[in-house]
């Protein structure tokens, strides 16, 4: 019977210290240049992506040595939750085929994103970003960690 109890307070305590399931949302969407989209998707509860919105820009880092404009993705998230929320975030383009056209990711890196805040990421679409324009749909994921 005490080996039973043990067996049961260690499996309690293995489970207490595993970190919480992150919350994840994901989905496709028609590629508009310059247009706030709307996506109101909840990543879990009290985290939702509010909008996306694709614009170019000769700004960012190093853009110095940067020829011609670069693809940058807005995403806006709010957070409504009691709790902060460590974000991390991915873009994909592609062509009306199917054909991967460029890629994105960022996050928040050393704070959380604060509750009852609505943050704005802004992603670069470095080194691959050629075609980016001419996107006719994109990918979007968010996780928390």
């Amino acid at each position: 019977m005490n080996r039973m109890k043990s067996m049961a307070v260690m499996v309690l305590l293995v489970f207490a210290v595993l970190p919480a399931a992150a919350g994840t949302a994901s989905g496709e969407y028609l590629f508009k240049i310059d247009v706030p989209l709307e996506l109101g998707v909840v990543v879990e509860e009290g985290l939702t992506i509010e909008t996306v919105r694709f614009y170019t820009s000769g700004r960012g880092p190093a853009s110095f040595f940067r020829v011609g404009d670069v693809m940058k993705a807005e995403i806006s998230i709010s957070n409504v939750s009691e709790n902060g929320k460590m974000v991390g975030l991915a873009v994909a383009l592609f062509d009306e085929k199917g054909k991967l056209l460029g890629v994105a990711s960022g996050g928040n890196k050393f704070l959380p994103q604060r509750d009852e805040r609505q943050r704005t990421y802004t992603l670069v679409f470095n080194h691959v970003n050629a075609l980016a324009d001419t996107a006719a749909s994109f990918k979007v994921t968010v996780e928390t960690r």
